[in-house]
């Protein structure tokens, strides 16, 4: 299976693995190519951006995660909407650690939930998001 980062392409990973890990016994491997030239996020949302370019939807309607509304056959992968994840200790060591601009820390902690948020904190969420479903693998990811 192949995918694209974009958040999209992120979402339907995190699905296809929800589905390998509840509904299968796992007894052949999965593989699932994820491709962009521009890394996890893509072009729209990458670090290396002006950080006054904002999104065009409130914070506390962002997440890449599911929840009990959403409809399906495996189980919910449950998390943080992006204003929820901003705000956190969590949010702010992942800034830190990936040297994130102080404008971006500045505007994670600062953000409401009513917000437009910068995309470059956006993309943040998604790299952050990928890396907890790496860690979600039955199986070691590459």
């Amino acid at each position: 299976m192949e995918s694209l980062v974009r958040p999209r392409g992120i979402v339907l990973t995190s699905q296809l693995l929800n589905q390998f890990k509840n509904r299968f016994e796992q007894q052949e491997k999965l593989t699932i190519t994820i491709f962009d030239p521009y890394g996890i996020g893509g072009r729209v949302w990458r670090k290396d951006q002006w950080t006054g370019l904002i999104m065009n939807t409130p914070a506390d309607q962002i997440s890449l995660f599911t929840d009990a509304s959403v409809n399906m056959t495996s189980r919910v992968f449950d998390g943080p909407s992006l204003f929820e994840w901003s705000s956190s200790a969590e949010a702010q060591k992942y800034l830190t650690t990936n040297d994130y601009p102080e404008t971006i820390k500045t505007a994670a902690t600062n953000l409401d939930g009513r917000d437009y948020a910068p995309r470059v904190l956006y993309g943040a969420y998604i790299n952050w998001f990928y890396k907890e479903l790496i860690k979600q693998c039955p199986i070691e990811a590459t």
